[in-house]
């Protein structure tokens, strides 16, 4: 399934990379829209490189951040990152207790994002401004790309993230941003819907095998707006 590169520290990221067809084909000009996951697994590294190697990894594909790990067992981890159209994918597992994006690195100039957040099992903590939520399997809760974040979980990161461009949301920036790092619509049936499906999503990466895959992206958008803004119209009452 996976063709292995060669390792090699001056070209990163070093993945394992699947490139995937969605099976579109256009009609005129045969267009075909591929879909690649990029397999980042520290066990391919030596272990005296593998922080290195996933900060400036992440920093590349995803956003710059910072983060400690359990030493002197050392950093270990597995992502599988997927982009489909204005949606990335990303699904971590490690051993990384604290991630951090700082003031300087939420200064980069990226693509203002929010990062939905899926826990996978037990319990982590986002903290974002004067903010915080506890975010346990059954509820979901994002953060802003474009202010610093931490994220905690002393059992080791586990969870689904969901990155999506503000804009892509067609809501005001303010909205958004004043819902980081709050636990949205807990145990509402849109909310109920949405970790059911984001979780899903997250868990099967054989779905962006199948014709179609790329259509995904979209709705899956949508689903987060709906969320956001059953959570804002909830705060209005």
């Amino acid at each position: 399934l996976h063709d292995a590169l060669p390792i090699s520290r001056s070209t990163i990221p070093n993945f394992v990379q699947t490139r995937r067809r969605t099976g579109f084909d256009g009609t005129a000009d045969r267009l075909r829209i591929t879909i690649m996951t990029r397999i980042l697994d520290t066990t391919q590294f030596p272990a005296a490189d593998r922080a290195d190697v996933v900060r400036e990894t992440l920093a590349r594909v995803v956003v710059p951040v910072d983060f400690d790990f359990p030493r002197p067992a050392g950093l270990v981890g597995y992502a599988a990152i997927t982009d489909v159209g204005d949606l990335q994918v990303c699904s971590v597992r490690s051993n990384a207790t604290k991630v951090e994006r700082t003031p300087r690195m939420a200064r980069d100039g990226r693509t203002p994002s929010i990062f939905l957040g899926v826990q996978l099992t037990g319990s982590s903590l986002v903290v974002q401004g004067d903010r915080e939520a506890v975010l346990r399997p059954g509820n979901l809760a994002f953060f802003d790309s474009t202010a610093p974040y931490t994220l905690l979980d002393d059992e080791g990161i586990r969870q689904h993230f969901f990155r999506i461009p503000m804009a892509s949301l067609a809501l005001p920036y303010d909205a958004i941003r004043q819902l980081a790092a709050v636990t949205l619509s807990p145990g509402h049936p849109v909310a109920d819907l949405a970790v059911t499906y984001f979780r899903r999503l997250g868990a099967r990466p054989d779905i962006f095998d199948q014709p179609g895959a790329s259509a995904v992206g979209r709705p899956s958008i949508e689903l987060v707006r709906a969320l956001i803004t059953t959570h804002l119209d909830a705060s209005a009452l």
